[in-house]
């Protein structure tokens, strides 16, 4: 028995590293999907188009038993989903900046008495 998992060691190394794999893509993709759903009006729509493309390219190797595909698709997608973070970060900057912004005031807006 002890032979029999040794011999067997390798292939449960392989199908481990798939499976943690596969389930990384999954989570990613569906982040992905939720922040493009939520906030894709705020994002440039290149790199909007340039993360549904990533998402398709790891949901097409996500059945199959390419691990390293699988990592590069996933790594693409993870960068896409970093580009997409920045835009919707400066968004967000930008709107805070505008809604902080002190009211101007003029030195001549007073009334004198007699």
């Amino acid at each position: 028995m002890v032979k029999e998992a040794e011999a067997n060691a390798d292939s449960d190394k392989k199908r481990r590293e798939m499976v943690e794999t596969r389930n990384h893509a999954e989570a990613l993709v569906h982040q992905v999907e939720k922040n493009v759903k939520e906030h894709g009006d705020k994002v440039d729509p290149a790199d909007r188009a340039e993360a549904e493309a990533a998402i398709k390219g790891v949901r097409d190797l996500l059945d199959g038993s390419d691990a390293d595909g699988l990592k590069a698709a996933t790594d693409r997608l993870s960068q896409a989903a970093m580009k997409m973070g920045e835009h919707m970060y400066k968004a967000e900057q930008a709107a805070r900046r505008v809604a902080r912004r002190p009211a101007r005031r003029c030195g001549g807006c007073r009334v004198r008495g007699p």
